[in-house]
């Protein structure tokens, strides 16, 4: 599967079996494919800018690129999607760091009216934390809740709440009528597919047969975001 944005190519490679020669021989193909359409429009990519990402596999055979041998990379961003060998921990782990940041520079307003702190925290903190819904919504509940934490300090500084105050983080959410991030993110990922199904999109029915042909089939390190829509329509809100 090809996405491209502006001067950007990323490839998504998959193969059914669990062979490595035959998945590297599949991503050579491929690489190829969009070698020759640059060549026929007179364009090259930058090799010094090209990465290989093997996801969930190890020691993976050589890949060779235009008569090259390209070294894998353990990590990669995809559209502001930071993307190891090992899943989208990194990610969050990012996300959280900046969206703390962005807390912390609110701070300075604490005296402000409770609705202009909210429309700050929803404008600066919340797009951070919840980018991109596909795949965030379908990550473990260790990486939700790390999100959710962040969310929940947003919302003490939102209404002023201090450590002595015995109010729950439901509580608080319900008074500024803002949903749980793992409620949010269900939200947004299902709109998300809902729009590439009403237009059509290729991506989406080409992942769509993907999801069809393996229903069951699951890496706990890339959690499929249909599937987990799927398996759980109405997700419960989780505070912590």
């Amino acid at each position: 599967m090809n996405v491209l944005y502006a001067d950007d190519v990323s490839q998504v490679v998959f193969h059914p079996g669990r062979s490595s020669a035959m998945l590297n021989a599949r991503t050579e193909r491929e690489v190829a494919r969009i070698s020759a359409f640059e060549e026929e429009w007179r364009i090259k990519t930058n090799l010094a800018k090209f990465s290989v990402i093997p996801m969930a596999t190890q020691n993976p055979p050589p890949l060779m690129v235009d008569g090259r041998v390209v070294d894998f990379q353990a990590s990669g961003t995809v559209l502001g999607l930071q993307v190891s060998s090992r899943g989208y921990v990194s990610h969050v782990t990012s996300r959280v760091r900046r969206a703390k940041s962005a807390l912390f520079t609110l701070y300075r307003f604490r005296d402000l009216d409770a609705g202009l702190k909210l429309h700050l925290v929803k404008a600066l903190v919340l797009p951070v934390l919840t980018y991109p819904p596909i795949p965030l919504h379908a990550l473990s509940r260790t990486a939700i809740s790390k999100l959710q934490r962040v969310q929940n300090a947003a919302l003490r500084f939102v209404v002023n709440h201090r450590w002595d105050d015995f109010v729950t983080m439901e509580s608080l959410h319900e008074s500024v009528d803002l949903p749980a991030i793992n409620v949010r993110l269900h939200h947004m990922a299902s709109q998300v597919w809902l729009r590439m199904q009403e237009e059509d999109w290729e991506q989406f029915l080409v992942l769509q047969e993907l999801s069809d042909a393996a229903p069951d089939r699951s890496h706990g390190w890339f959690p499929g975001s249909l599937r987990a829509l799927r398996d759980n329509p109405d997700p419960a809100p989780r505070y912590s």
